[in-house]
């Protein structure tokens, strides 16, 4: 299990890890005046704010990263809930977080999956229809 959770640990960071970089070069681009209200996950980077197909792919990495991370998370508190005597206050708390997380993780593999999808469907920003 434990070499589980280190596998599915390696490939969320080889996910986010290059999403990490660029933000940094880019620094952050935040200003007091948008404050916590403004977007957050992956930012259309296209002319006039619209998405490019890397936007969507990068969305697409950053939400299957989030699903193996709760994934690995609901998988970690099953494995832990059978550690505990059954109908135990422990046992009801470790598969209520079990379950949290992996509709957690389900909600994001189809986030993942949604912006995937779209990725080869977005015009190119040379297009007329792209400026539309």
């Amino acid at each position: 299990m434990l070499l589980l959770a280190l596998v599915l640990g390696a490939v969320a960071v080889g996910l986010v890890e290059p999403e990490l970089r660029r933000g940094l070069r880019r620094g952050l681009r935040r200003t007091p005046a948008r404050g916590p209200a403004c977007r957050y996950g992956a930012r259309p980077t296209g002319p006039g704010g619209g998405w490019t197909r890397g936007d969507r792919l990068r969305g697409a990495r950053l939400g299957a990263a989030g699903c193996l991370a709760c994934l690995a998370v609901a998988c970690s508190a099953f494995w832990l809930d059978g550690r505990f005597p059954v109908r135990s206050a422990r046992s009801s708390v470790t598969s209520f977080v079990g379950l949290l997380f992996f509709l957690l993780g389900m909600l994001a593999l189809c986030a993942s999956a949604d912006a995937l999808a779209r990725a080869p469907f977005v015009s190119s920003p040379n297009s007329v229809a792209g400026f539309l």
